[in-house]
């Protein structure tokens, strides 16, 4: 596990630029507004003294953890957990009771916390995040994780967690990062990628200091106002201007009169070496034990290794004065509680790898058995130390163990690991009279982890082993589930969908295996294809599969049979029941793949059915129970579809929270794009475009095809154009997809004929208010060309997909409102109330609200009483304010100013049309002028009292605009320069 520690003010100089901008960080993290900062830099070039100097002056709480080189994959949250631990080490009793209360997934990886018992199962990172948000409200937060290069994959997974839910904490995250160590592929090359694209996230990079900064070092070090300026020289020249290398020659040869030779790094060993020589041999023999060991372990667990390694040593204040005195020297850390690790990890680096001394085989020996000895929490550095003493038969049973523990603390990356190791070692510890089966069901059980992380292309050279161990003449059954294993994981790999070789094999074994469950298996599996391939005869077959695995009255068998049955016949009165049933059978047998596609079933159907928030709730249950079954690649997906169906029910924070594994998951994959796309619309709607134009483009990146799971991705591109004014561009875009889309997914399709009417009614308003010759003819030939392209290939639209369906009703209604208003209708208003009432009973908040501020707009258009129009503004309103949507808002406080409205609350002045903006270019400057008292609401009489003329003169102004616009009253005039004024140019 990590090293935990506390922030110590170090010397720094040269960095006056750098400390600022994290000084600068840390306040407004201290004021509210979160941050992370990432410290790059060469080994010894000052990146952890520069955080320690910037933390030892922050006034609030620090929480440091140290990732370390050693098993660097084999501790879940390692270095995150070392910093809580610390932590908690610190706080009092009341302190940390508030903290980690009913926090049990958390407080269970703490060592130095008394676990309160084992409660329900939870997720770790809501409950990491959790437990740093309680410790923010009662001081501000730092937290450090330093050597990032080196930390375990779940931890990159929480950081990014942790970032992707900044909003208003008193937490700042810096971490800092060795530029060497990270060669091409590297996994923290493509995290870091994906997480300096988030909000508040920076980044410093520090080089080495120039000659003047050398020599305020030099001094400071020597405890002088200034040295010679030859000193100095002499110094940089050895050092190159790396901080560290110039303190060890400063410190060994104080008038700099060696020779420079090697280069900077080479230098910086040699010093590093020529500080450990002048140690005692004791105090030698003990920091070369410690940086074999390779991470920080207790003082009497280094007690133990020593005694194992050299009977000598038994004497246990030996090595505490050796300790002691290399602490003294600054090779080691002064121990803070009982914990021993070097005070720069490059030392352990040198003396591990370029240092004779005792066998290193022989002491990761001494290791593992001292740290089996005392009970370790840590089976992967114990299966770690033993394949290093070449004690391969322990190492194959703790990697075991190992894989086990990861997968309890939700570490699957890690499991895997363990569980590759496992494989590695099998041929080398066990006997030739193992069962060959043995074998096969450990190479099966890594490549099913395989997939569980997104990495299916490793999963399928473990398959092609365990084929390769499995006689097709004795065990057929056995060859048939390998063969449909991989069938499906290469399509998790990305291959096309398709019956493929290994399919065609295992349906030919499965000819000579009637009535049995591999037959069910290999059944189902062709049904599958069937059916995604739209073929008839897919609903035949996963009936004659289902009835046959009834007959087996095998689990194995029953689960896959009942989902291909419920998706094969979605409108059954059955299906659910057969897709909840499935998704219970496979929970027990803990199957992963299996829970996950009955879940995909069971959102399928609910939201067919139009039950959105149903299909929301199942969604987020199912989501947490497969990260916790082992699962999170399927987790992380269900998880991203509850927060598709938060964001369609308006529940805009608790869909941010449901889409944060996915943002944060390092893995990418499907799940990734969805959860990118919907983050997308989430920002659209708030009104940060460049947010969602970020989250867009990493949405392409990480999906291979355009459209995927209902259109998500071509859907927030097109409501981004529609939001940025360019509804030709948006258009275009449905316009080129409705016809697939159709054919894969009617409803989808009906999502897209509702965006097309949108667009073509925003483009023919565009062409009325630039006074276009033919607009609305235009955008309806437009518009007719899509609903052919659409009448080709679907039968129907907006088809309710049971009696209790609501949604598509309610996008009927918000369709036909959309055709109103593009061909200029009158009675509009009735038609906007109407689509109004739809979303409201269907749930769909962000199109209710939409709606009322049209039926608003409109009933002003129409010459109603402005009574009629302030009910719907009003309610559009506290909509928009409840969901933070500041587009809508602004738009409904312009329409209700000009109005003379009074919304509740009212707020400012909205901004006055940019006079350089040039479809205003028709007004003049004084029109312009009174434009903007216009837009705010103001009389005739106040606007000419406001600029110096007569209530006459206004309004000949505002009868010139109306004119100029196109327009026939002050309100349409104000929503024409809106709109003029945030469309594209």
């Amino acid at each position: 596990m990590g090293a935990g520690s506390k922030a110590r003010l170090g010397l720094v100089v040269g960095r006056g630029a750098e400390e600022q901008v994290l000084a600068v960080m840390l306040e407004a993290a201290a004021n509210g507004e979160p941050g992370a900062v990432f410290v790059h830099g060469e080994a010894g070039i000052g990146k952890t003294a520069l955080v320690r100097g910037a933390c030892g002056r922050f006034g609030g709480e620090v929480l440091w953890g140290t990732c370390v080189h050693f098993g660097a994959a084999s501790v879940p949250f390692a270095a995150l957990a070392s910093a809580l631990d610390g932590w908690a080490a610190g706080a009092g009793a009341p302190a940390r009771d508030e903290v980690l209360a009913g926090l049990d997934a958390l407080s269970a990886m703490l060592p130095g916390v008394s676990s309160g018992g084992a409660g329900d199962r939870e997720l770790v990172l809501p409950q990491i995040d959790t437990a740093l948000r309680r410790i923010a409200r009662r001081r501000p937060v730092v937290l450090v994780i330093d050597d990032l290069q080196w930390a375990d994959p779940s931890s990159l997974d929480l950081l990014a967690f942790l970032v992707s839910g900044f909003r208003d904490q008193q937490l700042a995250v810096v971490a800092t990062v060795r530029d060497e160590d990270r060669p091409e592929g590297h996994p923290l090359n493509a995290w870091l990628a994906d997480v300096r694209r988030m909000p508040g996230v920076s980044e410093l990079h520090l080089e080495r200091l120039a000659p003047q900064g050398t020599a305020e070092q030099v001094a400071a070090l020597a405890g002088v106002g200034a040295v010679s300026d030859a000193l100095a020289a002499r110094v940089h020249a050895r050092s190159g201007g790396n901080p560290y290398l110039t303190e060890l020659l400063v410190r060994t040869d104080p008038t700099g009169t060696s020779q420079p030779g090697a280069s900077v790094p080479v230098a910086l060993r040699e010093a590093l070496l020529s500080r450990w020589h002048r140690l005692s041999g004791s105090a030698r023999e003990i920091t070369r034990l410690l940086a074999i060991g390779g991470h920080p372990v207790d003082l009497d667990v280094l007690q133990s290794v020593a005694g194992l390694v050299d009977p000598g040593w038994a004497n246990g204040l030996t090595v505490r004065e050796s300790v002691a005195e290399a602490a003294a020297a600054g090779v080691l850390e002064r121990p803070e509680g009982a914990r021993v690790w070097f005070r720069h990890p490059l030392i352990a680096e040198v003396l591990a790898f370029e240092m004779s001394g005792p066998d290193p085989a022989l002491v990761h020996s001494a290791y593992a058995k001292a740290l089996a000895v005392r009970g370790a929490l840590e089976p992967g550095h114990l299966a770690s130390h033993h394949e290093l003493a070449g004690e391969l038969a322990e190492a194959f049973r703790w990697s075991l163990v190992a894989a086990d523990s990861a997968a309890s603390a939700q570490g699957e990356t890690e499991r895997l690991e363990h569980l590759q190791r496992a494989c590695r070692l099998w041929p080398q510890v066990m006997a030739s009279t193992e069962p060959v089966a043995s074998h096969v069901e450990l190479l099966v059980r890594t490549s099913i982890a395989c997939q569980s992380v997104n990495r299916a292309r490793d999963g399928l050279d473990l398959l092609e082993r365990a084929l390769s161990l499995t006689d097709r003449n004795q065990n057929p059954g056995m060859v048939c589930r390998l063969l449909t294993l991989k069938q499906r994981m290469l399509y998790e790999a990305g291959e096309p969908l398709a019956v493929t070789a290994p399919l065609r094999e295992a349906l030919a074994l499965a000819q000579s295996l009637p009535g049995t469950v591999e037959h069910v298996i290999v059944s189902v599996a062709f049904a599958w294809i069937e059916l995604r391939s739209g073929r008839p005869g897919a609903l035949e077959l996963a009936s004659a599969a289902l009835k046959s695995a009834r007959q087996t009255g095998s689990p194995e068998a029953l689960i896959p049979a009942l989902t291909i049955k419920a998706e094969a016949s979605p409108h059954s009165k059955h299906a659910l029941d057969w897709a909840t049933e499935a998704y219970g059978l496979a929970t027990a047998a803990g199957d992963v793949w299996q829970m996950s596609r009955a879940a995909i079933a069971i959102n399928n159907l609910l939201e067919t059915r139009g039950e959105v928030a149903a299909a929301a709730e199942a969604d987020a249950k199912h989501g947490r129970e497969l990260i916790l079954a082992g699962g999170p690649g399927p987790g992380r997906l269900m998880l991203t579809l509850a927060g598709t169906g938060a964001l369609f029910l308006g529940q805009w924070p608790q869909a941010e929270e449901y889409l944060r594994p996915a943002l944060a998951s390092g893995d990418g994959g499907q799940h990734g794009a969805i959860a990118h796309t919907a983050m997308a619309v989430l920002c659209i709607r708030r009104g940060d475009q460049s947010l969602a134009e970020q989250h867009l483009a990493r949405a392409a990146e990480l999906s291979s095809t355009a459209y995927q799971f209902g259109a998500s991705y071509p859907f927030a591109q097109v409501e981004l154009l529609l939001a940025q004014r360019r509804p030709a561009q948006a258009f275009g875009v449905v316009e080129a997809l409705i016809s697939e889309t159709a054919l894969v997914d009617p409803i989808a399709a009906d999502e897209f004929l509702l965006l097309a009417a949108r667009a073509a009614a925003d483009l023919a308003e565009q062409g009325r208010d630039q006074r276009r010759d033919g607009a609305t003819q235009t955008a309806e030939a437009a518009m007719g060309r899509v609903m052919d392209a659409w009448c080709a290939s679907a039968a129907e639209s907006f088809i309710p997909g049971s009696p209790a369906d609501l949604v598509q009703p309610a996008r009927q209604a918000l369709y036909e409102a959309e055709l109103a208003r593009l061909r200029d209708l009158p009675d509009q208003s009735r038609r906007w109330a109407q689509a109004k009432d739809a979303c409201r009973q269907a749930g769909m908040l962000w199109e209710e609200a939409g709606a009322a501020f049209r039926q608003g707009q409109t009933a002003l258009a129409e010459g109603l009483p402005r009574a009629v129009a302030a009910q719907p503004l009003r309610h559009a309103m506290a909509i928009a304010e409840k969901l933070g949507a500041q587009p809508l808002r602004q738009n409904i406080q312009i329409t209700a100013r000009t109005s003379h409205i009074r919304l509740d609350p009212i707020a400012a002045n909205p901004p006055s049309p940019s006079p350089t903006d040039t479809r205003l270019t028709a007004l003049t400057a004084r029109e312009r002028e009174v434009l903007a008292h216009v837009i705010a609401g103001r009389s005739n009489g106040e606007i000419a009292t406001a600029l110096f003329i007569s209530d006459k003169t206004v309004s000949v102004h505002i009868s010139n605009i109306l004119r100029k616009s196109g327009t026939s009253t002050r309100v349409e005039a104000a929503a024409w320069a809106s709109r003029v004024a945030q469309a594209a140019p």
